[in-house]
């Protein structure tokens, strides 16, 4: 018999004894507990808390790994071309010396503007200083006697121009007189054919007339017959409508008689019926007023009976009271009598009272209304004429008042301008005064500057006039500017050298021109002084 192995679990607790220690002797609150694992188990346990530091490990040693591969890699495709980073390393240096050229160039172009804008500036200001100095009286002069002699080469150009215009005129006038000639000959050519070409229009044109005429008179007397036929034709239905239109009205008229017949006839029947129905009414009416009598005959039968009855019941009574007194039937109606005729009376009166008081009244509101119309009307022409007497005074208040304040504003304004004047001529005084003691300071102080700037400025001027002179050699007569320049010279106080003068007169004589009398050098393109620029 096979016997069952107790299988114990891998990890279980018991308690740790120390030496002469029991169970039963120790508390179980101070026994020693102890775990009881296999090597597995503990193993597992240990490996479940190291895991992290494990992994960290594993990692940093592939990452180590990869690190050295990098670095086996990266070296040995240090040379190669085709790999990225070289790639950026080239575009990088590209680029780097790329923008250095870009900087060199802008630098280089920066300073060639530079350079231009200051040569520009330079001569900008060259320019300026000229046209100033051509503004001065001493050049205008010189200026002019360019200008005189400008005008007298642009003459001469001009009676050149003028024969050479003449030579062409005459070669034109013989040009177009051919010209005509031809033109005449080749238009007379074209007016015959033109003549000859109206010629057979005109007789195409008689032959179509012709037969149009003829056509046209065919078809007139084809219109005419057929207008005589729808005339006829128009004749016949008139008088079928007027025949058709007479005996409409026949019958019209026949038929109003008959109407009109009719009408008299009910009208006739009208009449007789009302004569009757009046006849009838008057007839009602006597009844009536028959049957009134005789119902008022019995109730006054009726009322004496039994007047009589009472009269036999108190006899006594009746007698003394018939002796003393009417009896009260014919009293009451006595009364009722007298009652009704006053009413009667007083009524007619009321209402010829009423009358003559509506008449009054009547009259009276006339007149009031009449009078109030009249009163109202002086009324509003008293408000109107005091309205406008109003607005008048109102109107001279405002112009009075206007020109009141006017009058005041002016002289306001005269006090004040007044005031400005005097303190102003007071200020206009002080800096008189003060512009005084500055000028006499600039006197005394610029005496030395003023000189060496009037030399500078003469030679200046000397210097502008043998530029204009140098220049117009050859070019323009010379006689204008030389005696500009001996008259500014003069000016200047510097006596004219005779050797130049005669140099230059040797070089260039002055030119003499016979001119008509009474012929005057102007020049059509004439330029102001201050407007000519000589290029250097």
């Amino acid at each position: 018999m096979v016997r069952k192995r107790i299988q114990q679990p891998e990890m279980y607790t018991t308690y740790l004894l120390k030496p002469g220690q029991t169970l039963k002797n120790t508390k179980v609150s101070e026994r020693i507990r102890a775990l009881v694992v296999t090597k597995d188990t503990f193993q597992r346990f240990v490996d479940y808390t190291t895991e992290e530091d494990r992994l960290a490990a594993q990692q940093e040693k592939e990452a180590a790994k990869i690190a050295a591969l990098k670095k086996a890699t990266y070296e040995k495709s240090k040379t190669w071309e085709s790999t990225i980073e070289n790639i950026k390393m080239r575009q990088r240096e590209e680029l780097l010396s790329k923008k250095q050229k870009e900087e060199e160039k802008r630098k280089v172009f920066v300073k060639e503007m530079a350079e231009k804008k200051v040569a520009e500036r330079a001569e900008v200001v060259q320019q300026a200083r000229r046209l100033l100095q051509q503004k001065k009286p001493l050049c205008r002069q010189i200026n002019r006697a360019l200008l005189v002699s400008e005008c007298l080469r642009e003459l001469d150009a001009q009676v050149a121009l003028q024969k050479t215009i003449r030579a062409m005129d005459k070669e034109q006038d013989e040009k177009y007189a051919n010209s005509i000639k031809t033109d005449i000959a080749k238009y007379e050519e074209q007016k015959k054919q033109e003549m000859e070409e109206e010629t057979k229009k005109t007789m195409d044109y008689r032959i179509a007339l012709k037969k149009q005429i003829e056509e046209n008179e065919r078809d007139n007397k084809l219109k005419a017959t057929e207008e005589l036929e729808a005339e006829k034709r128009d004749q016949t239905n008139i008088i079928q409508d007027m025949q058709l239109m007479k005996k409409k009205e026949m019958q019209d008229i026949l038929n109003k008689k008959k109407r009109l017949q009719q009408f008299f006839k009910k009208a006739m029947e009208e009449k007789k019926r009302l004569e009757l129905e009046l006849q009838h009414n008057e007839e009602l009416e006597d009844q009536t007023i028959e049957v009134y009598r005789e119902a008022k005959d019995r109730i006054q039968k009726i009322h004496k009976s039994l007047a009589l009855k009472k009269k036999e019941e108190k006899a006594r009574q009746k007698q003394i009271i018939e002796k003393q007194y009417v009896s009260l039937d014919k009293v009451r109606d006595a009364k009722e009598q007298e009652i009704l005729e006053k009413a009667v009376e007083e009524k007619k009166a009321i209402e010829v009272e009423k009358q003559k008081a509506q008449k009054e009244r009547e009259e009276k509101m006339r007149a009031l209304i009449e009078e109030y119309r009249l009163h109202d009307a002086a009324i509003k022409t008293k408000q109107r004429q005091e309205e406008k007497e109003l607005r008048a005074w109102e109107m001279m208040q405002r112009f009075k008042r206007d020109e009141y304040n006017k009058q005041i504003d002016l002289e306001e304004r005269k006090q004040q301008w007044q005031q400005k004047l005097e303190y102003g001529n007071e200020l206009q005084k002080d800096i008189e005064e003060k512009q005084m003691d500055k000028e006499r300071e600039k006197e005394v102080l610029e005496v030395e500057a003023t000189k060496a700037a009037i030399d500078k400025a003469n030679q200046r001027i000397l210097f502008y006039s043998d530029e204009v002179l140098e220049e117009s050699k050859g070019v323009r007569p010379l006689y204008p500017i030389i005696k500009a320049i001996e008259d500014i010279k003069k000016e200047m106080g510097l006596a004219p050298k005779k050797k130049l003068e005669e140099s230059i007169v040797e070089e260039e004589e002055r030119p003499k021109r016979k001119y008509r009398t009474r012929r005057r050098c102007n020049c059509p393109k004439s330029v102001a002084a201050d407007q000519i620029y000589y290029l250097q």
